[in-house]
């Protein structure tokens, strides 16, 4: 994602934050969330993730891989 591309993104906001993800992990094959979480909102939100659910997402992903 290049700088210019969050600029446009936040423009004409008056305040904006964006971080950055290091070290992600990629699946194999993808993970659909509106599968796995019934409120699952787009980025623009955002969700904290315990065991729990970071277990269901990787059974996702291994029966994607299946």
């Amino acid at each position: 994602m290049s700088r210019q591309l969050i600029y446009d993104y936040f423009a004409g906001k008056k305040t904006g934050y964006a971080i950055e993800i290091a070290d992600v992990l990629e699946f194999e094959h993808p993970v659909d969330p509106k599968k796995i979480f019934k409120d699952f909102l787009p980025p623009q939100s955002f969700r904290y993730l315990d065991g729990k659910d970071y277990s269901k997402i990787l059974q996702q992903s291994w029966k994607a891989s299946a």
